[in-house]
């Protein structure tokens, strides 16, 4: 697959490929600047024009390229789904593709029409194809050349999308177009209300006779429309026919008569100028596979499908070809992120200076405050309220033993003062409590006493009391050292 630079700016494209394959043949058309540039056909790829085609391709590697398929094998199933949201109904409809598609190469759903307000209902055509012998080949061809390959279109669903434009009267009645094209016969579609519900091609026959082709066309919708009470087709139900073939098969079928409500016939050229393509297409063109694939050009295309392979290459192929604007795009991106980074890196270094300045003037003040006050002072303060920080959060507290040693009721004993100590090895605190024994009382009683309630009250507690006093003096002071350890 060759190199080449895709402009990130560039405009959309003003130039396509359609490659229209079917089972009578291939058709390559290349439309610039909203005109046919090129027109290849080809019997099939054995054929030796096909070198021309694939030339004609390399010659735009940017031009989007669709493939499009006119073959038989193409089955269409109406499906209506009743009032849910958007999400709920597509997954309704994948889930029915499935059955219905039968693991053919393509299966898909196409959004119909959406609810409004005279019906509630949403519509998808399922979409399944067996399409694998006629895209094989191709797909390899793209992937040489290095195309810009988009997706797979439907003929049937192309027409569809022309087909409104031409038959927009009366959107109630049935619905029948007939198409002469060049890579398959005559392929009829079917509309119910504008929607399609069928498609059948019939094959070009070795009858050259402009009456007898005619006459041919004449019994294939006769026979397409006794098959449409399947589809909901009713005895009074009124059909208008479209049909666009050759010039000289217009004539021989201008002569039968029709039973349908209205018949238009129309020759390709006559189409393109109701359609107000006549560019494309001479008054010498016999098919309509042009005029048909450039309104889809000039339109978008109705719906895009993929087989797995052609899903892959066309991921792979978008990365490639849009490399460059991808690059940019997130350069760019990273750019913002770096400017926003130094902006906010720019802001973080004025706050840092900001905060810098304040220190120091804060430590100015302090400074003068030191100047001004007694420092040594201060400094108690603050150790002071540190160490009753501390004292706070400890579990244990001396204090509790003290206000409990206080209700002690003991006549004549005071409790005097007190004092502890904490030994940081053993992990063990000694509170000291200091008692007065009023001399004018039974000492001996009150010392007792004091001793006895001290062992009930702390008997898990290591006491010590000093001993009882020999000599009576005015104030008689007992020690009294309780134990714990933490």
């Amino acid at each position: 697959m060759s190199v080449h630079f895709v402009n990130m700016f560039s405009l959309k494209s003003k130039s396509r490929f359609m490659l229209s394959v079917g089972e009578g043949g291939i058709i390559l058309l290349y439309f610039k600047n909203n005109t046919l540039n090129k027109r290849y056909f080809i019997k099939d790829k054995n054929d030796k024009a096909v070198s021309d085609l694939n030339l004609c391709l390399s010659s735009d590697k940017k031009a989007p390229l669709y493939l499009v398929l006119n073959h038989a094998d193409q089955n269409y199933l109406l499906q209506s789904i009743p009032k849910v949201n958007r999400i709920s109904a597509y997954l309704s409809a994948k889930a029915k593709v499935e059955h219905f598609a039968c693991n053919n190469d393509i299966s898909s759903v196409y959004l119909v029409e959406k609810p409004n307000k005279f019906n509630q209902n949403w519509y998808y055509l399922l979409v399944s194809s067996k399409a694998k012998h006629l895209v094989e080949y191709w797909l390899n061809v793209f992937i040489e050349i290095g195309s810009n390959f988009k997706g797979i279109l439907m003929f049937p669903i192309e027409i569809d999308n022309m087909a409104k434009k031409v038959l927009y009267k009366d959107p109630d009645n049935w619905k029948i177009i007939v198409v002469a094209t060049k890579t398959g016969g005559y392929r009829q579609v079917v509309f119910k209300e504008n929607k399609m519900v069928f498609t059948r091609l019939v094959p070009f026959t070795k009858d050259n006779l402009p009456g007898i082709i005619a006459g041919g066309i004449y019994q294939e919708v006769r026979n397409t429309i006794r098959s449409l009470t399947k589809f909901g087709l009713k005895k009074n139900d009124l059909i208008d026919l479209c049909m666009v073939v050759p010039e000289d098969i217009k004539t021989s079928l201008s002569v039968i008569s029709f039973s349908e409500n209205s018949v238009s016939i129309f020759t390709p050229y006559e189409l393109g100028k109701l359609l107000g393509l006549e560019l494309v297409v001479s008054e010498k063109d016999s098919f309509c596979d042009t005029i048909i694939l450039f309104h889809s050009f000039k339109n978008k295309p109705a719906a895009i499908f993929n087989t797995k392979e052609t899903k892959e290459f066309y991921l792979l192929n978008y990365l490639y070809l849009h490399s460059p604007r991808i690059f940019l795009y997130f350069a760019s991106i990273f750019i913002v992120i770096n400017t926003l980074y130094l902006l906010n890196l720019h802001s973080n270094l004025n706050v840092a200076g900001n905060l810098s300045a304040r220190k120091g003037a804060l430590d100015n003040q302090l400074m003068k405050l030191s100047q001004n006050y007694n420092v040594k002072r201060i400094s108690e303060v603050y150790d002071f309220i540190n160490i009753n920080n501390i004292l706070s959060k400890m579990e244990y507290s001396p204090l509790v033993q003290v206000r409990y040693v206080e209700k002690l009721k003991v006549p004549g004993v005071e409790l005097q003062s007190f004092k502890w100590s904490y030994n940081e090895a053993e992990n063990y605190i000694t509170t000291t409590l200091s008692f007065d024994l009023q001399p004018d009382k039974d000492i001996s009683y009150q010392y007792k006493e004091l001793q006895k309630k001290l062992n009930n009250n702390f008997r898990t507690y290591d006491i010590d009391i000093s001993s009882f006093p020999v000599t009576k003096k005015q104030n008689i002071s007992i020690d009294v050292k309780i134990g714990e350890a933490m």
